[in-house]
């Protein structure tokens, strides 16, 4: 029980209690209905993509549900991750239950991260053991009430695959874009339902969410809008320390790929050579350049045991299309051209110059045609302050 409070995270929201949420209200008694259990005394929208329970008794039984699955999931597949979390409302201890199964995903991470044979494994790993039987009955009766909404196991365990794939892709963008976002505030939500709504480009595998586009053209969300007052209240509420936000530099993975193909070509390379090098077929050798060079940089830096561990979960680029993506923005930034994959992912925008879109490029030379990829790179030494020489073009 102390592990999963432990590993539970403080949970916060805004009453539903305005005309635009007042729809939720009438949802949430629907569902209690539907599977049988008591509607919770109260009902706050939380800021991140999640539905919880807190509170010991039937008066302070609170249901916090997610502003991003409220905004961003059809109503069918809304009802369906309520039912999977409603369910513990009807267990002796809702709160309790509700943070067992919430925090198995965490607590799984935290072992896998310390490892089993640590003083911190060893605790998470008797929590594993020792709730596995109660978390097992837990997700049944879960799954029963989300079938029971959804109209099938199938069709349940869809809506629990796109919840999911909507949470991880939330929890990656909103930290990332209030750090370099623009203000209003309340900008975040209907800017991350616009990327989410983007398809992602086939080859980007390790950026490919479970559902692709996240937000479908056809959705029908239960609340087009929160409030505006509520949107800045929830936004602000979102954990992020500027100092410790992680950006990547795309300048210096281009110079990695570049000194990739310096290594294959036994000279020095210029961006040319990386392009040749990938019509010439050997573009998986490039890419096990690329990692090489960026390998050894990460070793060089402070804290390189939790990079290599980062990657190892994680995993690097594998495709021709990743490191183009790397490539291009960093060649770009030379000459005068930005490229933010949260605002604006795919496209190099620059003061006073019209925004140049790298995705159709990227997917003909994944293809085995790597002219567009060419005429694109030209395109920039043109438009930009530095010289076809200085390029090697």
């Amino acid at each position: 029980m102390a592990t999963a409070y432990y590993m539970d995270k403080g949970l916060l929201g805004v009453p539903a209690d305005r005309p635009e949420t007042a729809p939720l209200a009438d949802l949430v008694a629907e569902i209690a209905r539907a599977i049988r259990v008591d509607a919770p005394a109260q009902l706050l929208v939380s800021p991140y993509a999640e539905v919880a329970i807190s509170g010991d008794t039937p008066e302070d039984l609170t249901l916090y549900v997610g502003a991003p699955f409220v905004l961003g999931l059809p109503i069918v597949e809304l009802k369906t991750v309520l039912a999977h979390c409603m369910a513990s409302l009807g267990q002796p201890h809702p709160a309790l239950a509700d943070a067992l199964v919430r925090s198995t995903d965490r607590i799984q991470g935290s072992l896998d991260f310390f490892g089993p044979q640590t003083a911190m494994g060893r605790r998470y790993r008797r929590f594993l053991d020792g709730s596995a039987e109660a978390r097992s009955d837990l997700a049944r009766y879960a799954d029963r009430a989300a079938a029971a909404m959804a109209g099938s196991q199938e069709r349940a365990q869809a809506a629990l695959i796109h919840a999911r794939a909507l949470t991880e892709h939330f929890v990656d963008y909103a930290p990332r874009y209030l750090v370099v976002g623009s203000e209003p505030l309340q900008d975040l939500y209907s800017n991350w339902l616009r990327v989410a709504a983007q398809p992602v480009p086939d080859w980007a595998v390790n950026s490919k969410p479970a559902v692709n586009p996240l937000i479908p053209a056809e959705c029908v969300p239960l609340i087009a809008a929160l409030p505006e007052d509520d949107n800045d209240t929830l936004v602000a509420a979102i954990d992020v320390d500027p100092d410790d936000a992680i950006g990547f530099d795309y300048e210096v993975g281009c110079q990695d790929v570049i000194e990739g193909a310096g290594h294959l070509l036994e000279r020095e390379a210029t961006p040319v050579d990386v392009v040749g090098l990938v019509a010439d077929g050997r573009g998986a050798e490039l890419i096990a350049e690329w990692d090489r060079a960026t390998a050894a940089r990460l070793a060089a830096l402070p804290g390189a045991y939790l990079i290599e561990s980062f990657l190892a979960r994680h995993g690097t680029a594998l495709t021709v299309g990743e490191m183009f993506a790397t490539f291009i923005p960093g060649l770009a930034c030379r000459y005068g051209y930005d490229y933010d994959p949260v605002l604006c992912p795919g496209v190099l925008t620059a003061e006073g110059r019209p925004g140049i879109e790298i995705y159709p490029a990227i997917g003909g030379a994944v293809g085995g045609d790597t002219a567009a990829v060419a005429e694109l790179m030209m395109r920039l030494a043109d438009g930009g302050s530095g010289s076809l020489s200085d390029s090697g073009f």
